[in-house]
């Protein structure tokens, strides 16, 4: 594990505060004491550093912005942000609140250059996440500044027209990295998306960008989901788009709770990811499986690694590490040395792995390190290695089978 990927903000809040722009979080954080400060930062960025990790941040743009840009009119820099907290939210956004940055005011890049400078100035990673997730063109068709600028523009009002608009706010967002960085070719990370699809994402420079995936690898196709998820990175990756792995049927950990919004009763990525299921996730069998059009030199080349993913809607300081840990050290030993994988048991399998997780996550848990994590068997299993085995001939297996 070596990268801390950071979502500092969302419509619901904006808790970094920016130096050059305090008002982002004095109008953003829910409360003062609820906020990422410069000593807070440094603190976190310098701990990672000491452990051989990068801490690279991410400003989500242009949706999942709200609270925190409503500050602008009253700055005399008009609005930055659009249909912020507009009902019914359903229409306008994937969860509430919504809001989407006001791509046609000119006033959003200055805002967005001093921020984009705070981040360089904090964060000693070459890599900049952008988003660019979970964009929504309703938004955007509601408000008349907008489709007025789009008509003098000569841009159609469909979804065509829509994603012009997206790709000219997201290259006057990309020359303000630049600026804001002063360098030709910043290091950048987007969200897959609506962009990333087909012949959309000729419209990113592979060169500037990095595609973080989470899509599904689940390959049904006859799901449709599924199924546009599938071409979607079997496109990318044949593209050559180097690409960071996050599919939300394996590696995102906040699946499988109650859902928050939605009518329930579970979230929209059930089930629970268990961390057998993040062990055995493999990009690599999948671009075999899918004959994914690239060499497997190429496809090393590509795919620069997974991440995974645990958004915080559901989870808090008294939680967090408990929905990450084991799942995380889980996935990490699959993607530094991926054994290859054996029968049941065998070197690869996760029951192979499951001894050596356990142990690690004992000593993690112990002192000094005290890193908590979800239980993954009784202590008794954990002194006797090999004990706690469920042979298939036994008959419990059996009863359990005819059950």
């Amino acid at each position: 594990m070596n990268t801390f990927h950071w979502h500092l903000s969302d419509s619901q809040s904006f808790p970094f505060v920016s130096a050059s722009v305090p008002q982002m979080s004095e109008y953003g954080a829910y409360h003062p004491d609820k906020t990422y400060s410069t000593a807070t930062v440094s603190e976190i960025v310098q701990h990672a550093k000491k452990r051989g990790i990068r801490v690279v941040p991410e400003l989500d743009a242009p949706a999942h912005v709200g609270y925190g840009w409503q500050w602008g009119k009253a700055a005399g820099k008009g609005d930055l942000v659009v249909c912020l907290g507009k009902e019914p939210w359903s229409e306008f956004c994937l969860e509430p609140p919504c809001g989407q940055m006001n791509v046609v005011n000119g006033a959003l890049y200055s805002v967005l250059l001093d921020i984009y400078k705070d981040l360089k100035d904090s964060f000693p990673s070459k890599w900049t996440h952008m988003g660019g997730d979970e964009v929504n063109f309703d938004c955007w068709k509601s408000v008349k500044s907008i489709t007025d600028y789009m008509k003098a523009q000569g841009w159609s009002s469909d979804d065509g027209g829509f994603m012009k608009l997206w790709d000219d706010f997201q290259q006057q967002a990309y020359k303000k990295l630049i600026e804001a960085r002063s360098e030709d070719s910043p290091k950048a990370i987007l969200w897959s998306s609506r962009m990333t699809e087909g012949k959309n994402v000729e419209l990113l420079n592979k060169e500037n960008y990095v595609i973080q995936f989470w899509g599904s690898t689940n390959g049904d196709r006859s799901n449709s989901e599924d199924e546009k998820y599938r071409k979607q990175l079997k496109n990318l990756l044949e593209k050559g788009y180097r690409v960071i792995m996050s599919n939300h049927n394996e590696l995102y950990l906040d699946c499988g709770f109650g859902a928050w919004v939605g009518k329930g009763p579970n979230n929209w990525c059930s089930p629970f990811k268990s961390w057998h299921q993040v062990y055995m996730s493999d990009i690599r069998e999948w671009i075999k499986k899918e004959e994914v059009d690239v060499s497997e030199a190429k496809a090393k080349e590509l795919v620069l690694g997974g991440e995974t993913a645990i958004w915080t809607e559901q989870a808090s300081d008294s939680d967090i590490l408990y929905k990450v840990f084991p799942r995380t050290w889980a996935y990490a030993e699959r993607l530094w040395s991926n054994p290859s994988k054996g029968k049941s048991g065998e070197l690869g399998s996760w029951q192979e792995a499951e001894e050596r997780l356990s142990h690690f996550a004992s000593l993690m848990n112990s002192k000094p390190r005290e890193i908590p994590s979800n239980t993954m068997k009784p202590e008794y299993c954990l002194q006797n290695d090999g004990k706690c085995v469920l042979e298939t001939k036994s008959s419990y297996a059996d009863s359990v089978c005819i059950m």
